[in-house]
């Protein structure tokens, strides 16, 4: 263990210096000194403000002496420097556990030992547990290894040391692919960009050469690589596809295969690769979708080429002008068109079929031809057929016998059959071809036409159907034996997934096409016999004989063709990298010799690949295993995962995301990962790419992780589902979880001593407390999860469950309770089997996770004490733990997971309530199980209590008083912890009690509609029944824990002093509401506009509001507002800001007000580009001029403010309103008001989201001449234009309270029926009258009001009512006046 007292320098680097001698006073300090002494002593007597002055003068004078005599003896910056540097390199959290050190060595002390060949039993046979084989998916030798290696060699490895660890018999055979693409495509490329030539100029030999040369500089890279993961290889057995022994395998399939007629020769279609200068099989095609035009870079062109695009021509009749409308989408191909083809039904050109099309171009005649697979919806129904460049036209040429004319050369330019094209290049003809028609009057039109491009998958060449002699292998035979392998379970593939596309594939062969035109690799042992006198067609497969050597073939030519003069030439052509690769599981133990591997290993054991070369690899193993040797060559096929970039994008080295398993493991800076990419055949474009990419992903480099790190992070990764994340941060967290069993092993060996002896087997004393007995339990409980998991291929659950044994048992409970245990006081006997079963637990836990994790696990098992009589060299070679009936104790399982829930809840609550002082625990419990169990291992719970914990009591279960002044954390149905607070703390935290009561209420309203419901009566297992009967119990009596609680809160609420009379007011409805404090967060991905926002709103709205500048990764605020609401009642705000941006979703800010813990309301504004296509600038280059603490004008502008139907414009001026208003003062700015708001909102339109602008202004005052001053607004800080995107308005419920009002000051306190209170505070009534009938109102008879005759009452009444009506007073007056 560390020393407490040890330096806090990196191991190695010296301390700091250290100064002894206090810095002396220099001359002039001195001679100041004398000199204020000799004034001192002066006979002259002065006056007391003279000596003041001097004494003054004399003191900053000494200390100005010593700073600079301070300065002068101050050590240089170098080492200040130095120091600094240290302090960067140090990890904080791995000061003890240093995977350099641990690492070192250790892969060649294992080979030394011979710890990885396979052992065999005395007769050299295999051992009788079984033998367990992997062969290695071989990398290809065209550069380093990436994390798909990584991750295949963890999760091998992790099989073979497991297996081995039970005593089979085990070989993981390592090897590599020659890759003859990929392999010539690198070398290839390196030869242009360093010498500017090309594989012509050197010829094919100083090619194979230069490529044998690099084979062996990158062989001994990745071999380096694997050994540096840990991988246990058997080197001695080392094969790479090329070795004569696998070149003879090769040999001999494709000679047998040949002479069977499986292996033939054909002139057909291939995909012709133009930049690789190859044909691939459809495996190496990649389809790109484009869902109309669309320019895409092409190798070999400089301006990108137009797809997607329907090219509508015609032909013109022969012997007529009548003319035939075509649609194609590869018009440059029409110059090798040798038919038209129409729909025998298709009434438009019935009148045609028979007929012939003249070609524009060249000498031809096309015949139409009637055709029931033509489409008469598509383009114009007419479709042109070019039997040599068309795989659809192949099928069609053929049928009706028209001419196959190839226009095309190897390289992609026209050849003499293009006419007027030829020598031009085929994407350029493509343009030139439409310029004639145009010129002739016979082109059309192009429209869009959804379509995909098949590319090549190494070059991303765009691929070309090319007619040429090649060897093709028939698939259908070979793959029927191949499904019924499967189909029987003699193999087995997993995940089901990859099962059901082996079907789909295999189900829908095709022929394979074997030739590539390559010069590295296997070249066909094929030869074509050239007969004096005859023409040679090499398309011809009767010329052609194969042989294991040339002179086997001459002999078989000699009897082919009796008593003819030949010559042997020997395909040029080599054979698909995949061809040797589907022999790799038998020829590399040996076939087609017997050897003593291929007759003990095979077939192998289990074949673990990625589900990408499922078919091209998988497939072909197992339809050439059954067939060559008559055996599946393997029993189980297991597919992992891709893993993909932090982004989700498939890595490459184009986008600068592939990770050098070796830079994970020992670390790299960022500029050093630059400069790797230089050392490549990447573009500057690329490179430019790819720098961007690591700029983000590794801003500070990559931290050094170690191997075990890497391969526990790769392990519990695999889940067997989907694509992995790589997330560089998981797996250096990881590392800290190899600092952690470093320590916890260092402590154990520390507190067992130099004179402890193990026993002699892994068995109980006898003597073991119920914390021992839970932890051989929980050890037992994993080692057959384990076993389980790894059977299964569960390689995430293993990891699971091996991290929890370690971490969270182990470590963090018994090794904790241990130190109880183990205390000077104990019992000699008890302090005894503390220690046994810390070592079984210890030993154990090495031992089950040293598959995943080697190097760490043997560094420390070599330092555990041996039990007597065991020898075992390494662990290694140690026995995997298994399931042990003796250790098997669920009694004690249940009793002591009481203890941990209860210690549990004893930390929470004492955390909860922020206890920094000792805390007095009471423990209630309910029955009496609880009660004796507690009762007898009270020292467990306090030394699990946490530091805080101070008296610590426990009630029976008769005991039925609730404790007075206390607050509750239930443990289960069992027991309940009871704290002991003041009445004040107890009040603050009423809140959080209500809502985890709900909670308990949700659980309890779940579990009783799962419960009882028929399906789950019927269907439910005994063990999940319990389990769930368990979580009902459990949260009924949280619930009823906490309703106890909150009716103690009610009769607290009356206060007692002014603390609590403070805290009951703050929570009562205000009248005039206090600022809200606003909480503004940045989410994962945070550009720039959106940090300008919350730093312009923070700015704005200080000293109420707190910006975190950590990126919160997992906030999600429509899905859930838990975080939200965690972080906002913790910084005590009633608002949330959120900046987020993803694809979806971009620049968005979440605003959302928070209510008694709980969600209010949320709202989310999209942050659009500026109209005028400014960026918005970095908050750093912005400056507001605003003091804090001053509130703003607010003005909407905009009728949709007004309009109480808008729920957005509603919600979000309330929203804004809360944000900005700050705190009510009665003080007035001298300057007054100094700045103003605007919030803009457009005019509703329908269909469209409302949209608001943001826009912020200083008010300048100005002399205007007059009294008043002129005012002028002038624009400051960034403009906002937001798109009001998703709404979640308030809960009604919520809301009511929300609106609560304190009571007016002369607001009478009984409420008084139609008496209410206007907004100024004055008192107003209301009156309520019944309806009116003015019709019938009575008024006094006058002359005025007299009915006129004729006139119809109801304008009568009309009239009436416009008639002013006068008082009975006013009528005196007026008559009296006339």
């Amino acid at each position: 263990m560390a020393q407490r007292s040890a330096p806090q320098n990196p191991t190695g680097e010296p301390a700091a210096p250290v100064v002894d001698v206090p810095p002396q006073a220099d001359d002039q300090t001195r001679n100041q000194n004398a000199d204020v002494v000799t004034k001192d002593e002066a006979p002259k007597v002065k006056t007391e403000k003279e000596l003041e002055r001097e004494r003054r003068k004399a003191e900053k004078a000494k200390k100005f002496a010593e700073k600079k005599a301070k300065a002068a003896t101050k050590p240089a910056a170098a080492p200040k420097a130095e120091k600094k540097a240290n302090k960067i390199e140090k990890d904080k959290t791995t000061d003890a556990y240093d995977p350099k050190v641990i690492e070192a060595g250790r892969y060649q002390w294992w080979e030394e030992r011979d710890l990885f060949k396979p052992e065999f039993g005395p007769d050299n046979k295999v051992k009788p547990e079984g033998y367990f084989v992997i062969p290695i998916p071989p990398p290809n030798v065209t550069g380093s290894l990436h994390m798909g290696h990584a991750l295949t060699n963890a999760l091998q490895d992790t099989m073979i040391r497991w297996e081995r660890m039970k005593g089979k018999t085990t070989l993981w055979l390592p090897g590599m692919d020659h890759a003859g693409i990929s392999t010539q495509s690198v070398v290839e490329k390196m030869l242009w960009k360093k010498e500017k030539k090309t594989r012509h100029d050197l010829g094919r030999k100083a090619l194979t050469d230069r490529v044998w040369a690099w084979k062996h500089e990158y062989h001994s890279n990745i071999k380096n690589a694997l050994q540096r993961v840990g991988g246990s290889f058997d080197w001695s057995r080392e094969a790479f596809t090329m070795d004569p022994n696998l070149s003879a395998a090769v040999t001999e399939t494709f000679v047998r295969l040949h002479e069977e007629g499986i292996i033939y020769r054909a002139n057909r279609l291939v995909n012709w690769c133009v930049a690789l200068n190859t044909s691939l099989s459809n495996l190496e095609v990649e389809n790109k979708e484009v869902e109309g035009r669309t320019l895409l870079d092409v190798p070999g062109y400089e301006k990108k080429v137009e797809f997607g695009v329907l090219t509508h021509f015609c032909y013109e009749m022969d012997g007529s002008k009548e003319r035939i409308e075509i649609a194609t989408t590869r018009p440059e191909t029409m110059i090798g068109d040798t038919g038209i083809a129409v729909h025998p039904d298709d009434k438009r050109y019935q009148h045609l079929v028979g007929k012939f099309a003249r070609h524009p171009f060249v000498d031809r005649l096309l015949p139409i031809v009637a055709d029931t697979d033509v489409d008469p919806e598509f383009g114009t129904g007419a479709v042109k057929i070019t039997p040599a460049h068309d795989f659809n036209d192949f099928n069609r040429g053929k049928a009706h016998n028209l001419e196959f004319i190839s226009v095309m050369n190897d390289d992609g330019t026209f050849n003499k059959n293009g006419g007027i094209f030829a020598g031009m290049k085929r994407f350029d003809a493509r343009y030139k071809v439409i310029e004639l028609l145009k010129e002739k009057g016979l082109y059309v039109k192009w429209e869009n036409n959804p379509m995909k491009i098949p590319r090549c998958a190494k070059s991303n060449d765009v691929i070309e159907p090319i007619l040429k002699p090649q060897w093709w292998m028939k698939m259908e035979s070979l793959a029927e034996p191949a499904i019924k392998a499967v189909e029987n379970g003699d193999i087995t593939i997993k995940p089901e997934s990859a099962e059901k596309s082996y079907f789909r594939w295999m189900r829908n062969i095709n022929d394979w096409c074997l030739s590539r035109q390559l010069w590295w690799g296997h070249q066909a042992p094929a030869y074509l016999v050239k007969i004096e006198g005859e023409e040679t067609d090499d398309s011809d497969g009767n010329l052609w004989v194969t042989g294991r050597t040339e002179e086997e073939a001459q002999k078989k030519a000699e009897t082919k063709f009796p008593g003819k003069k030949f010559e042997l030439f020997r395909d040029p052509d080599v054979l698909d990298t995949w061809f040797s690769a589907g022999l790799w599981p038998f020829s590399t133990l040996g076939w087609p010799n017997k050897t003593h591997d291929f007759e003990n290993l095979y077939p192998t054991s289990v074949l673990e690949t990625g589900w990408d070369i499922l078919f091209f690899w998988v497939a072909r193993m197992i339809m050439l295993g059954i067939k060559l040797t008559g055996q599946v060559p393997f029993k189980e096929v297991y597919c992992h995962s891709l893993i993909r970039d932090s982004e989700g994008r498939k890595m490459s080295k184009s986008l600068g995301n592939v990770v050098d398993p070796i830079d994970v493991m020992e670390g790299i800076q960022l500029q050093a990962l630059h400069d790797k990419l230089l050392l490549g055949n990447l573009a500057e474009k690329e490179v430019a790419t790819a720098t961007k990419y690591q700029k983000k992903a590794f801003p500070k480099g990559i931290p050094e992780c170690g191997a075990d790190a890497l391969r526990f992070a790769l392990v519990s990764y695999t889940t067997g589902g989907g694509d992995i994340a790589f997330d560089i941060q998981v797996i250096h967290g990881y590392r800290r979880f190899c600092n952690k069993i470093y320590q916890a092993t260092k402590y154990v060996l520390g507190k067992l001593g130099d004179d402890f002896k193990p026993q002699p087997t892994v068995s109980k004393t006898g003597r073991e407390t119920l914390s021992e007995r839970w932890i051989l339990h929980k050890f037992n409980v994993a080692a057959k999860e384990m076993n389980e998991t790894l059977e299964r291929r569960e390689f995430n659950a293993a990891a699971t469950t091996v991290y929890q044994y370690w971490y969270s048992q182990l470590c963090d409970v018994f090794i904790e309770n241990s130190k109880f245990l183990l205390a000077p006081e104990v019992p000699a006997e008890v302090q005894e089997s503390a220690k046994q079963t810390l070592y079984t637990a210890l030993e154990g836990a090495l031992t089950l996770i040293h598959p995943i994790m080697p190097f760490v696990t043997e560094h420390l098992w070599q330092r555990l004490p041996r039990r007597p009589s065991d020898n075992t060299i390494s662990i290694m070679k140690a026995q995997y733990p298994q399931y042990n009936a003796e250790f098997n104790d669920p009694e004690a399982e249940t009793a002591y997971e009481l203890i941990l829930n209860t210690s549990k809840a004893i930390r929470s609550i004492l955390s909860q309530y922020e206890i920094k002082t000792k805390g007095d625990i009471i423990i209630q419990t309910y029955d009496a199980t609880s009660y004796k169990t507690l009762s007898e291992e009270i020292t467990s719970v306090k030394s699990l209590g946490g530091k805080f914990l101070g008296e610590l009591s426990v009630e029976s279960p008769e005991n039925t008083t609730r404790p007075a002044g206390c607050v509750v954390s239930a443990v289960g149905s069992e027991a309940a912890v009871f704290l002991r607070v003041s009445k004040e703390i107890a009040l603050e935290q009423e809140e959080k009690a209500k809502a985890s009561l709900e909670r308990a209420q949700d659980v309890v309203r779940r579990q009783n509609t799962l419960m009882s419901s028929a399906a789950w009566q019927e269907k439910a297992k005994p063990e999940v029944r319990e389990m769930e009967e368990k979580k009902l119990r459990d949260a009924e009596s949280e619930a009823t824990r906490l309703e106890e609680q909150i009716r103690e809160f009610e009769k607290l609420r009356k206060p007692k002093n002014p603390r609590t009379a403070r805290i009951l007011k703050a929570k009562e409805p205000q009248l005039i509401e206090g600022a809200k404090r606003t909480l503004l967060l940045h989410g994962s991905k945070c550009p720039t506009p959106l940090h300008t926002v919350l730093k312009t709103f923070h700015s704005l709205t200080r000293p109420n509001s707190i910006l975190f500048h950590k990126k919160n990764e997992s906030i999600r605020p429509f899905e859930s507002a838990e975080s939200l609401e965690f972080l906002a009642d913790k910084n005590d705000c009633g608002l949330v800001v959120f900046g987020s941006s993803n694809k979806k979703r971009p620049n968005c800010v979440t605003l959302a007000r928070i209510f008694n813990t709980k969600l209010l309301d949320m709202c989310e504004l999209l942050l659009l580009p500026s109209p005028d296509g400014d960026q918005i600038p970095s908050m750093n280059n912005l400056t507001m001029g605003v003091g804090m603490g001053l509130r703003p004008m607010l003005l909407f502008s905009g009728t949709p403010w007004d309009d109480p139907t808008s729920t957005a414009h509603v919600m979000l001026k309330s929203m804004f309103m809360d944000m900005f208003k700050g705190e009510t003062s009665d003080k007035i700015d001298v300057e007054g008001l100094q700045y103003a708001l605007m919030i803009a909102a457009e005019e509703p339109t329908n269909g469209l989201a409302p949209v608001v602008h943001l826009r912020w202004y200083k008010l300048r005052t100005k002399r205007s001449g007059h009294k008043l001053p002129r005012v002028e607004l002038e624009e400051i800080g960034p403009k906002f234009d937001f798109k009001v995107g998703r709404l979640q308005e308030a809960p009604k419920d919520l809301l009511k309270e929300a609106m609560k009002q304190s009571k007016r000051p002369n607001e009478e306190l009984k409420f008084k029926k139609n008496i209410g209170m206007d907004a100024i505070g004055d008192k107003i009534g209301r009156v309520h009258l019944t309806k009116q009938d003015l019709g019938g109102l009575q008024t006094r008879k006058m002359k005025g009001l007299k009915r006129r005759a004729g006139m119809e009452s109801d304008e009568e009444d009309t009239d009436m009512m416009d008639v002013d009506e006068v008082s009975e007073d006013e009528g005196r007056k007026r008559t009296k006046t006339a």
